[in-house]
């Protein structure tokens, strides 16, 4: 850490931040962590026949009566394989790939490398094991027991199946609970893991009971295990709510609304109700911003968050209390933000920002990267009308209760600016469009991506963001997080913000829109960001983003400011084949509405310099990471430019069909004789 760099901070915390981070820092490092932990007191006895029967799930009988017709064959039995396969230790992680834990489960093993985690080593010390065991969200995964859902739902299609399938489930809770005693080894390291994996068995519980399964005798070890949680969350609270402010803080918080629930009579959980609840509250419009952008601004973390939202409201419906007004302003804005965003064809949203497995309940049979799930429990959940015609994607909605509703179809916005998401949609085709990411970032928690760029040609996305595949493997994370593998430019081999610890950013750029045109053949928008202002010369990126309605897009950077710099314009394709004319410094890219090509050129349309790679592994370079610790190969083209500013790039993207071309500062589509004057743009 560079000293500027660390001045920067020191302005970004403050003083009394900084304190709290270099004391919690020597906290953890030493033996206080361990040695100032209050003692667990005995768990109270409980009924569970109290809470089990109240928990807000509904019966599976009405959920697969509801489902008929929406879930084709082909679908039940990927479910049924998956439950099936859970049974012997096989789980489906991060909804992208399939690791064996062992049967019985190994829940210490790294199921990829086979490095085992110590079981006795206490929680505060044992992140100290990441450089010999590797990513601890490997082993976290196994613990938030995703397999809960995958057999709980198939349990509730096949329902002579749910005492087979309960057998299994109940050894793995009961094994991971002898396992994993608080407050010891990996799974007490973060206490968002414990929040997750109860409401992931309170909603086992639900629905193996509504089928006559037995399970009072393990609600019973759950209640011990939700005592445990309550008491390691409040703990462990101060740091969440100054260091983790994002979805750690709104999951523990729910964490503590559960345990109250399943400890009702306990001395200390109306205090943990009022706490979880009032987080809640409060981080409801902390977290989202007045336009729906959500403080990580990332779109998977955003639906983890409203799951979390959607539980907590179904506890309160099942309490007969209403849903705080701030936890419905704040759905009704990531609504309108989501879905702004989304691809009606596929329910696809782009892979922004950090993506890391974030589906903390699997609660439908759809794609990982499909959001009409959980849109559409939000709609019910705010009473609105389904913006989806039926299908598989109603069944989130109906475990938490929704009822049938008619579709309220609406159209999506041809042009819209939120929080600094900027969508620009296709005038005829609402499946072509791009999202810019121009914006100002107020909180930390982001990746370098100022200005990325992300397209939908014909209903798939062809410029993609690259997502994250791995945080414990440093040489990955910094490619995945940082700027030169994203849509946008670097300078002199900077990025526009800094990447500082695992996780935080500095020097965190001012973004102003300088021009927008909304109507008309032509439409978009310049944008300027200064997050080079510390490099020589403090210059600044300008990025215009116009379509023109034959299907083209036209993205011009320039450089602005004093000195010689070295400038680089990535752009990522999705994976898949490729073809790559050095001679245009053209990319084409097949895409369901015929090939689409990437062409880079100067100010006055001459072929620039780049070169494509797909799948390099050192220096990492093209690729692409749609799951967690899944990677694929993308073609990646960049494109240098040296020389003193000013430095122009024009990127065009459109049908192979179609020429575009320069004609001075304008350039021409076709035989179009609307022509765009880039230079105004500028």
């Amino acid at each position: 850490m560079s000293f500027r760099d660390g001045l920067e901070e020191l302005r970004d915390l403050g003083v009394r931040g900084t304190l709290y981070r270099a004391g919690r820092e020597l906290w953890v490092r030493s033996t206080l962590a361990a040695r100032t932990r209050p003692a667990l007191p005995p768990c109270p006895r409980g009924d569970p026949s109290a809470w089990l029967p109240a928990l807000p799930f509904a019966h599976p009988r009405i959920v697969a009566r509801a489902l008929e017709g929406r879930l084709d064959e082909a679908v039940r039995a990927d479910l049924r394989r998956r439950a099936d396969r859970a049974c012997l230790g096989r789980l489906w992680c991060f909804s992208g790939f399939e690791a064996d834990f062992g049967d019985p489960v190994d829940w210490y093993r790294n199921p990829l490398t086979g490095a085992r985690w110590s079981a006795a080593v206490d929680a505060s010390r044992s992140l100290r094991e990441v450089p010999r065991c590797g990513e601890p969200k490997l082993v976290w995964e196994a613990s938030r027991f995703p397999q809960a859902y995958h057999l709980a739902r198939a349990a509730a299609l096949s329902p002579a199946e749910a005492p087979r399938y309960w057998s299994h489930l109940e050894a793995q809770v009961r094994g991971f609970l002898r396992a994993c005693p608080h407050p010891l080894g990996i799974h007490h390291a973060s206490t968002q893991e414990a929040s997750l994996r109860l409401a992931a068995w309170l909603f086992a519980l639900s629905v193996f009971g509504r089928l006559g399964c037995p399970v009072e005798g393990l609600a019973a070890s759950v209640a011990e295990a939700a005592w445990a949680a309550g008491h390691l969350i409040e703990h462990d609270l101060a740091y969440s709510r100054r260091a983790v402010y994002n979805n750690h803080l709104i999951t523990e918080a729910l964490g503590l609304y559960l345990a109250a629930w399943v400890l009702p009579e306990a001395p200390t959980t109306a205090r943990w109700r009022h706490l979880g609840l009032s987080l809640l509250t409060e981080q409801a419009d902390r977290q989202v911003y007045p336009e729906g952008a959500y403080i990580n601004q990332s779109h998977t973390y955003h639906r983890a968050v409203l799951q979390e939202y959607l539980l907590a409201a179904a506890l309160r419906r099942a309490e007969h209390a209403p849903v705080p007004a701030p936890w419905a302003a704040m759905l009704l804005r990531s609504y309108r933000f989501l879905r702004a965003q989304q691809d009606e064809g596929s329910g696809w949203l782009p892979n922004h920002g950090s993506n890391d497995g974030s589906l903390p309940r699997v609660l439908s049979s759809c794609d990982y990267e499909d959001f009409r799930p959980v849109l559409r429990a939000v709609a019910s959940a705010l009473g609105l009308g389904s913006p989806f015609p039926p299908g598989p994607w109603d069944e989130e909605a109906l475990w938490l209760g929704a009822s049938e509703t008619p579709p309220a179809r609406e159209a999506l916005p041809r042009a819209v600016s939120l929080d600094g998401y900027h969508v620009l949609r296709d005038s005829e085709k609402t499946n072509n469009f791009a999202i810019l990411r121009a914006g100002d970032t107020p909180d930390r928690f982001t990746q370098i991506d100022t200005f990325q760029l992300s397209l939908f040609a014909g209903g798939e996305e062809v410029l993609v963001d690259p997502g994250s595949y791995l945080y414990a493997e440093p040489v990955w994370h910094e490619h995945f997080f940082g700027a030169s593998s994203h849509n946008t430019l670097t300078v002199d081999g900077e990025g526009p913000m800094v990447h500082h610890r695992q996780f935080k950013v500095l020097y965190r750029p001012r973004v102003r829109v300088l021009r927008r045109i909304t109507e008309g053949p032509i439409r978009g928008l310049t944008c300027e960001h200064d997050g080079f202002r510390r490099l020589p010369g403090a210059p600044l990126h300008r990025r215009a983003v116009y379509h023109h309605r034959g299907g083209a897009w036209v993205i011009a950077d320039r450089l602005v400011g004093e000195g010689e710099h070295r400038a680089r314009l990535h752009w990522l394709g999705r994976p898949g084949p490729y073809q790559f004319s050095a001679e245009r410094c053209a990319l084409t890219l097949p895409a369901a509405s015929g090939g689409l090509v990437v062409t880079v050129t100067d100010a006055a349309g001459a072929a620039l310099h780049g070169d494509v790679v797909s799948g390099r592994e050192s220096p990492p370079r093209g690729w692409h990471s749609r799951r967690f610790g899944v990677k694929v190969p993308a073609p990646s083209l960049a494109v240098e430019q040296r020389g003193r500013a000013p430095l122009t790039f024009v990127t065009v993207v459109c049908p192979e069909a179609l020429a575009v071309r320069a004609e001075g500062p304008r350039w021409r589509f076709g035989d179009d004789e609307v022509t765009l004057d880039l230079e105004a743009c500028l």
